[in-house]
């Protein structure tokens, strides 16, 4: 069925209004544009804003399934170039007019290469995250492509390569993004996870200043200001993260409570309850991570019921493996054994990887298990080398065993000696009879043999006694991390931009 032009402008612009109005329905739009991808498969726009729906909505794959189809280079479809233009802002309203920027085929591609990117990077797919993003510079110079291709590299733990392009994008001085502030923000967290803190901490300050410029600059604009009171907000938490590895607490403390006024106004709360999956769980994350933050701050003062609250209300809003990992800290010091480490498996469960609820499992692990358990009967997650090693240990403790065993009954009694050696003493009884007397004389006769039987007792000793320990060591409790080793997080209220072209929070 080919639809008539002005059908099928007419459905794309009730469709637009569905992602952006007010009566805002990510299921109704994507029904809509599934309708419009059958009737209309000349054209490639249907399947790419389904792209934006499904990466919106957090379906990932299906992101990529959709959005593959736009960028896959046998596809001959082009784009409706002139669909905003044609939206009858009467009817639709603004924000469906003002919904698609791009009025040439490189600039849909290059957004479609951008969302793509940002799909596999959910995915943690990051060789195929810079491929896209890559692409999506190629077709257009954009600052947000190049932040976020920072932002692929930040998540690949490769700091250094973020920080150049976020400097490429802060010095596009030609590019009407450059002086939003975000790449000195993401500037900002590079230089924090190189543990650099003075250019971090000067990053985020300018980036407070060009947020808060923007909030000024969009008063008449709700959801534009709201969008970058969060970003101020994200901003002052990860400044106060600097401020608790300074050990400048007061300060630390001011900024969370600064951004958590921003994120608790009622007016925030009712924007972000309106955003997409994607969008509202970037700014949850915002939220949690200002409480998680501040409850570590009161746990390094000894406020124990203070940092739990703040945990708590943490969870409420987003779950984050710091948060679990501070709460398991919290119950390994009240000796809640088994509750912490519940609250590392959820740690885990978020993050897999990662490394502080990691090391903080085995440290509580080493705690209660005896030592047969530690060597002999591992975690799944542990290597099997470690029942192996423990084999090995306990076949030469009882070869020690044995040897020593062996020595003290081979006749006579062990002496120590030097120079490795042992000297056995025999004694016989015997007749000597003297030649020509018939009286018999009784006399001893001392023979001493010496023979070398490798290392000494003592030597001997100490190699069982070793071997001993290391077999018991992971028993013995005062050995052991224990509580006041347990790793604390503060939690990163950061993440990736969000297309301008296609669905902003």
């Amino acid at each position: 069925m080919v639809l008539a032009e002005s059908d099928r402008i007419k459905k794309y612009c009730e469709a637009f209004q569905l992602l952006r109005g007010k009566n805002k329905n990510l299921d109704q739009a994507a029904s809509k544009l599934r309708e419009l991808a059958k009737e209309d498969p000349e054209y490639l726009n249907a399947h790419r804003y389904l792209g934006i729906i499904h990466l919106e909505k957090e379906e990932f794959k299906e992101a990529i399934s959709e959005l593959s189809l736009v960028v896959m280079e046998r596809r001959s479809g082009k784009f409706h170039n002139d669909l905003a233009n044609r939206c009858d802002e009467k009817i639709y309203g603004k924000e469906a007019r003002e919904f698609e920027k791009e009025t040439n085929d490189d600039g849909h591609l290059a957004w479609a290469y951008h969302d793509l990117g940002m799909a596999y990077l959910e995915e943690c797919n990051y060789v195929e995250a810079e491929r896209c993003l890559q692409e999506a510079l190629k077709k257009s110079e954009k600052s947000i492509f190049r932040n976020d291709l920072g932002w692929a590299y930040y998540k690949w733990d490769k700091p250094d390569l973020a920080l150049e392009q976020y400097d490429r994008a802060i010095n596009n001085q030609s590019s009407e993004e450059a002086n939003t502030g975000h790449a000195n923000f993401f500037r900002g967290l590079a230089h924090i996870k190189k543990r650099e803190l003075s250019p971090a901490k000067e990053a985020l300050e300018e980036a407070i200043i060009k947020f808060r410029a923007q909030v000024n600059l969009h008063q008449d604009d709700l959801a534009n200001r709201i969008f970058y009171e969060l970003m101020v907000a994200s901003a002052l938490n990860n400044l106060g993260r600097i401020k608790i590895e300074e050990g400048d607490v007061r300060a630390a403390k001011r900024l969370f409570q600064e951004g958590l006024a921003i994120c608790e106004r009622e007016e925030i709360q009712k924007h972000i309850d309106q955003l997409t999956p994607r969008g509202k769980r970037k700014e949850k994350k915002t939220i949690a991570a200002l409480h998680n933050n501040l409850g570590l701050l009161y746990f390094n003062q000894g406020i124990l019921e203070g940092a739990k609250k703040e945990y708590e209300v943490a969870l409420k809003s987003e779950e984050l493996p710091e948060t679990y990992t501070n709460l398991a800290a919290i119950s390994n010091k009240e000796g809640a054994k088994e509750k912490a480490e519940s609250y590392l498996k959820d740690a885990l469960r978020l993050n897999p990887l990662f490394e502080a609820a990691n090391v903080n499992l085995g440290r509580l692990r080493v705690e209660h298990t005896s030592w047969w358990d530690w060597w002999f009967k591992p975690q799944k997650s542990e290597s099997r080398l470690r029942g192996m090693v423990g084999g090995l240990l306990v076949i030469a403790l009882i070869l020690m065993v044995a040897n020593m065993v062996a020595i003290s009954f081979s006749g006579g009694k062990i002496l120590p000696s030097d120079n490795n050696k042992t000297t056995m003493v025999q004694e016989d009884l015997f007749k000597n009879v003297t030649k020509g007397n018939s009286e018999t004389t009784e006399s001893k006769s001392t023979k001493t043999t010496t023979t070398d039987t490798g290392p000494s007792l003592e030597n001997k000793m100490l190699l069982t006694a070793l071997i001993f320990f290391i077999l018991v060591h992971p028993g013995i409790k005062v050995f052991t991390l224990g509580e006041a080793k347990f790793e604390m997080e503060t939690a990163s209220a950061s993440g990736s931009l969000y297309c301008e072209g296609a669905i902003s929070s």
